[in-house]
């Protein structure tokens, strides 16, 4: 009687092992395409949704008019802006040089040069600079590169991760809070 329990533990302990392989772990580095595919505890994370520093985007001012003694409101490289543009009150410009690559001198400011007058997109967003208005914050005021919204992959040339066309399929990762 001993050997017929024995083999029923066995087949009970590899169905066990195959369901757990048929189901898959979703944990760290686990490959997903939103938050819903990873195991509790963990995010999808995409390789385009945006930088996480763990500190804030540079928003220093809204427009000149958040800015004193007459400094402009500049646009400025932002490596933890989800766009890569933020922004700051300082002297106004005189020439292109003084703010930075990508971006120009505009009327004293220094302003994002747009995807339509010479910065290239990157591959997994569309330029469409008209979404940018005289009333946006100068710290949202890019060069004019906007995500693509998806449902699927078949929606982008390469992946859907977040709801956003991006180059590669997304990463289950412990979350990073950003203030």
């Amino acid at each position: 009687m001993a050997q017929p329990l024995l083999y029923a533990e066995s087949m009970i302990r590899l169905l066990i092992v195959l369901l757990i392989t048929a189901c898959g772990s979703h944990g760290a580095g686990s490959e997903c395409r939103e938050s819903l595919d990873c195991d509790e505890g963990f995010d999808c994370s995409g390789p385009n949704d945006g930088p996480v520093c763990g500190i804030a985007p540079r928003e220093g001012c809204f427009n000149d008019g958040t800015c004193s003694n007459g400094q402009r409101c500049n646009a400025i490289a932002d490596t933890c802006s989800r766009d890569g543009v933020g922004s700051e009150c300082g002297a106004a410009c005189t020439s292109d040089a003084q703010c930075g690559p990508d971006f120009r001198c505009d009327l004293g400011a220094c302003i994002a040069v747009l995807c339509t007058a010479g910065y290239t997109c990157p591959s997994y967003q569309r330029c469409d600079p008209s979404r940018i208005t005289a009333a946006t914050p100068f710290y949202d005021r890019h060069h004019g590169c906007f995500d693509i919204p998806c449902t699927t992959d078949g929606n982008c040339d390469q992946f859907c991760v977040n709801g956003i066309c991006q180059t590669a399929a997304g990463t289950c990762q412990t979350p990073m809070q950003v203030p």
